[in-house]
């Protein structure tokens, strides 16, 4: 849902004695400047949330006008990959 949940979900996945990203990897939602501080670093999902409020206003305004069309609105998103969703591989001597 969020990175909040996502670093609840770290602790909990810690308590447990297990390891991120060797047991478990996570990703978290919205990329919050946090991920960076956590360890390990959360991959996130970036969205804009500006430009969602932006076009939904937009769309509200239109639709107070008097509009009628129904629209769909697609906004980017991006992964920011970090260190909980890069799984290592050991190699062989």
């Amino acid at each position: 849902m969020n990175d909040t949940l996502a670093f609840a979900a770290m602790e909990v996945i810690k308590s447990h004695g297990l390891r991120i990203p060797e047991d478990i990897a996570i990703i978290g939602y919205t990329d919050e400047q946090h991920a960076n501080y956590v360890e390990p670093k959360l991959s996130a999902i970036s969205h804009q949330t500006y430009k969602m409020g932006e076009s939904a206003c937009l769309l509200l305004i239109e639709q107070i006008k008097g509009e009628k069309t129904v629209k769909q609105v697609i906004l980017p998103t991006h992964l920011q990959i970090r260190e909980s969703s890069i799984k290592t591989t050991c190699s062989s001597k």
